[in-house]
Formats: structure tokens, C-alpha cells, sequence
């Protein structure tokens, strides 16, 4: 992943336009294929398309192969994947895509290194009456169990290749080579990086990947949390490390409507790649009325969307950075350059 050092230089200069053609698939030394975004996704469309679903699962297992295979990885990382279905802080959440990419990012890592891979869902935290699991995790370990592994899935399970657990050293087995986390987080009043940490040491340098962990501490009414062990939590959570991001870019203070782009990284390392998405319809100023005559001109092929590379970045985009992004290549488009 060192090799990527140069390339996120470059973009931490402030030169989002020119860094921009590193996201082009015919630039010399730039992203080629990993960082380019399918056309016609709709990812307003819940559920999601079968071709936003295998992008998703594709780029996701691309960049844990590319990871794993990677000596220089540290052992601690982390998977962003946050398209409006697999958004656990949105309605729009669906736990069964979750599992379904956990299913196949398992298959293909057990296929691709010879691995056995642990899954596992953190279990309740607190004692007595305070005890408590995130709404978004609750019962996924018996989902996880109960789900449709396939003929495949049932001799990976016989053979101890696919195992499930919880979070913490309990769960950790000499057996284990690869461990994959669902959707960690904290709760008010208690921290889930104590648990993290335990199976961190136990794992002894095996790899931990967590998808779309949220670490940070969820403070209470009382403040619990707020001070207590903060800064060595938090030197923790830093040294897990990004090994693919993907997130949508939305109007402030509104729900994924309309989306206006999207931020993604592609492998650990990578410059992060911000877009800006578009809708071009083969009739030019046509309007619609609403979603449906929308939805049935993307049926028709009258309408197609598209995202566009607009920025390259060493760190995740700021607001302002982006807001700038998007202002340069509407400069660009006006200029006839786009």
C-alpha cells in the first residue's frame, strides 16, 4: 500500500481538478479500473440494483484481497461500504445485503488465500437492566446463523472454514486466520473498544476487518464516557486503517435525495476520489413530473446516470473542499471543457 504514498501527495497539494485525471482509466499511474463508478447504479432504488449490489460486492473484496495480500498492511482494518441500503444510520437500512456481502467477501477470501475466516456480531454490552445491543444489530447473530449458505457455505462450515462469534478474546481461535466484524459500535454509556482490543491482542497480528464500524464513543445525558480513557480509545480507533471507502454525497440536513456524488477510496492507501453524479437524458431540458416518470425513463433508456471524477484527495473531503470541487467543474462545464 506504500506505493500509493506518492499518489496521495500529489493530491494533498490542493489540486483537486488536476488530481482529478489520476481517476482516469487511461492515465498513467492513476486509479485504472479500481476507482471508476458504473453507470446507470440508481442507488436511490431501494432495494438496490443487482448491478449496484455486485459493484459494491466486487470493489469491497477487491480491496480485502489486495489488503491481505499486502505484507505491509497492519493487521487492524476497515471497511466502508455505505450505499443508502447498507447505511446502519439510515431507514433505508437493509440487514440482509449486509449479510449477503459478508457471505460473499467470505467465499472469495476462503477461495483466493485458503483462510478460514471468523464472523462475528458483537453481543450485548452493560450489566442488569443497563445491558444493551445497537437496534441495527439486533439479532443478526442468529440471522447470520439462520441464513442460506449454500451446499458451499455447509462443507466450509463442517471443515471449521467459516466460523461465527462475538467480539472480544473469547472468540478467538488458533484455527482463525481472518476475522470479519459486522457493523461495530458503541452504545450510550458504553465503549466497544475495550472488546476490540482484547481481540486484537489475542489475534496477535491476524488480520481484523471491520465493516462499517463506528468506534467513537456515544456520550450519555450525564457525560459518561466524555473524559475517561478517552485519548487512549481514541489512539486506538487511529490505527485502524481505510482499506476501501464508499459513501454518497447529500444535500446537508436531508435524507439521500437527491444525491449529488459520491467519495470513494479503493484500496488501502488510495487517494480518496470524490464524484459528482449526473442524469443525462437523451432529450435535452426534458422535466419530470415525478420519481415514477423518472424511474420509467431510466426503464426506457431515455435516461441514464452517470458519475464523474471531479477531485483527488490525500484525506477524505471536507464540506469546503468538496463544495470547491463541485463549483471548479461547473466552471469547466460553462467553459466547454467537460
Amino acid at each position: 500500500w506504500t506505493s500509493w504514498i506518492p499518489r496521495r501527495i500529489a493530491c494533498g497539494l490542493g489540486l483537486a481538478g488536476d488530481a482529478a485525471r489520476l481517476l482516469d482509466a487511461s492515465f498513467p499511474g492513476g486509479f485504472g479500473d479500481a476507482g471508476r463508478l458504473p453507470d446507470d447504479m440508481w442507488l436511490n432504488n431501494i432495494p438496490a440494483s443487482p448491478l449496484a449490489r455486485q459493484h459494491m460486492a466486487d470493489a469491497s473484496i477487491r480491496a480485502i484481497l489486495d489488503a491481505l495480500a499486502d505484507p505491509a498492511a497492519p493487521p487492524t482494518l476497515a471497511l466502508t461500504v455505505k450505499p443508502p441500503e447498507l447505511d446502519p444510520e439510515m431507514d433505508t437500512y437493509r440487514i440482509g445485503t449486509l449479510l449477503e456481502l459478508v457471505r460473499a467477501i467470505a467465499f472469495r477470501v476462503i477461495d483466493e488465500t485458503g483462510k478460514r475466516v471468523r464472523i462475528c456480531v458483537q453481543g450485548p454490552m452493560g450489566e442488569g437492566i443497563f445491558a444493551g445491543l445497537p437496534l441495527s444489530l439486533n439479532g443478526v447473530r442468529k440471522l447470520l446463523q439462520l441464513m442460506d449458505w449454500g451446499s458451499q457455505g455447509e462443507e466450509l462450515m463442517a471443515d471449521d472454514y467459516v466460523r461465527f462469534g462475538a467480539v472480544g478474546a473469547a472468540d478467538v481461535d488458533e484455527k482463525d486466520d481472518v476475522f470479519i466484524i459486522l457493523a461495530p459500535q458503541s452504545i450510550v454509556g458504553n465503549s466497544i473498544v475495550p472488546l476490540l482490543e482484547e481481540m486484537v491482542e489475542a489475534a496477535a497480528g491476524r488480520p481484523i476487518i471491520t465493516i462499517n464500524g463506528r468506534l467513537d464513543d456515544v456520550q450519555s445525558a450525564a457525560g459518561v464516557m466524555s473524559y475517561r480513557g478517552r485519548g487512549d480509545r481514541l489512539d486506538f480507533v487511529d490505527a485502524w486503517k481505510e482499506i476501501f471507502h464508499f459513501s454518497l454525497i447529500v444535500p446537508t440536513g436531508r435524507t439521500f435525495y437527491p444525491i449529488l456524488g459520491a467519495v470513494c477510496m479503493p484500496l488501502l492507501g488510495a487517494p480518496y476520489a470524490l464524484y459528482q453524479r449526473l442524469e443525462l437524458c437523451t432529450e435535452k431540458d426534458r422535466r419530470f413530473a415525478n420519481s415514477v416518470e423518472r424511474a420509467a425513463a431510466a426503464r426506457a433508456g431515455e435516461l441514464s446516470e452517470t458519475y464523474r471524477p471531479i477531485g483527488c484527495f490525500a484525506e477524505f473531503p471536507t464540506g469546503k473542499e468538496q463544495k470547491l470541487a463541485f463549483r471548479e467543474a461547473a466552471k469547466l462545464v460553462m467553459e466547454g471543457i467537460y
